[in-house]
């Protein structure tokens, strides 16, 4: 599950989720990754790529690309992968 928590200051958003806390059988860990994607499913920024035990994570996004350039307003894809579930929230982005 994730959701999202806009700050209000400059853009930056903290993106929660959870890793197997409702799998009994899920043992060890897992790769995960989280990215943003722009509407035609193309990488913006990569957030986490790791090994991961079950449990609840925080993962920050400041509205910049792979580059550093910060992003244009609009609608972008929150994408988390724990194979082979992959999980797609919207994020929207105002300037």
């Amino acid at each position: 599950a994730t959701s999202s928590q806009p700050a209000t200051a400059t853009f930056s958003t903290t993106i929660d989720y959870t890793v197997g806390i409702n799998v009994a059988s899920m043992g060890g860990e897992v790769e995960l990754c989280l990215e943003v994607r722009d509407l035609a499913g193309g990488l913006v920024r990569r957030l986490v790529r790791q090994q991961a035990a079950p449990g609840i994570y925080h993962a920050a996004w400041d509205g910049r690309d792979e580059g550093g350039v910060p992003v244009a307003s609009g609608v972008y894809w929150c994408q988390l992968r724990v194979d082979p579930i992959v999980l797609t929230r919207k994020l929207m982005v105002l300037k």
